[in-house]
Parts: C-alpha cells; structure tokens; sequence
C-alpha cells in the first residue's frame, strides 16, 4: 500500500464525517471524498512533514476547504438554473401576453367583420364556425329547413367574404 492510499484508509471514517456534516446530498458527500482524496495525493510530501496530532488538522481543512469550494459551483449553478427558469417564465409570460393580444385584436377584428350580418344570420355562422354544429342541428335549433341553413350560409360567406375585402382596403 502506497504511502497516499495508507493516509486516506487511515482517515477515511473522519474525511466521510465532515464530508456528510457539510452537504445532504450524498452524490456531493462522495465528490468531497473524492476530491479530498486528491488533494491529499497532491499535498502528501506536506502532510507528512507535520506531526501526527497536526495531521488531523491539515486534513480537515483540505476537506472544508474541497466542502466550501464544492458548495460555491453548486450554488453557482443553482443560480444560473434559477435565472434560466425566470427568463423562461418571463418569455413564457411576453408569449402569453402576445397571444391575448392577438386573439383581442381577433375578436374585434370578427365583430367589426360580423356588424354586416343581421343578427339571424350571426346566430347561424357562429352556431356552424365557432360551436360546430351541423346544419341538420342547426335547423331544427333555428325551427327552419335544413336546406334553408344550406343557402343562407352559402349567403353568409360571400357577405363576410365582401366585408373582409373592404377591410382590407
């Protein structure tokens, strides 16, 4: 056993209580470990220059030291995830703001366009475009014929179709 793997057996219950004590998280509970135990590969000519009661010491403060650091990268991230979801809330928001205004700018838009339709014919193009209905259900909901519905639709389109054109002039 190298002098390196003889440090970190020997302090490996004290290294993983103080690495516990500083997170909750166990993936980073192990990554201070394992951080640790680098530092001390790299630190290992001057960690056995000091006394053994020193030793204890020294590598406490690697394993705060690694904590510390650890914690600051996280923290950093959790901060940049943060300002990643409030921009995408704040788009998410701009989008739906976006929407309302286009579907008001819509709905006056089809009132202007529907103020040329008298108001049985308003009945019938909403009940057939917007609620879906058939002109079969129409019919027997207005108390008219089915091919009455046919025709007064037919009438309706070219109405809207004439009033939109004048729009758009």
């Amino acid at each position: 056993m190298n002098r390196v793997e003889h440090l970190c057996k020997q302090y490996t219950n004290y290294i993983a209580k103080i690495a516990t004590n500083s997170f909750d998280d166990e993936r980073l509970v192990e990554d201070v470990i394992q951080i640790t135990y680098l530092k001390i590969a790299e630190n290992i000519d001057k960690i056995e220059e000091v006394d053994n009661n020193h030793k204890k010491f020294y590598i406490n403060s690697i394993v705060k030291n690694v904590a510390r650091d650890l914690y600051k990268i996280n923290k950093k991230e959790e901060d940049k995830i943060e300002k990643l979801k409030k921009a995408l809330l704040n788009q998410d928001v701009a989008i739906k703001n976006n929407y309302l205004e286009e579907e008001v700018f819509l709905r006056m838009y089809l009132e202007e366009v529907l103020e040329c339709l008298e108001e049985d014919e308003k009945k019938i193009i909403l009940l057939k475009q917007i609620h879906g209905y058939k002109n079969k259900e129409i019919a027997s909901m207005l108390g008219i014929k089915e091919k009455n519905v046919s025709k007064k639709l037919n009438k309706i389109k070219i109405k809207l179709k004439k009033e939109i054109m004048k729009n758009e002039t």
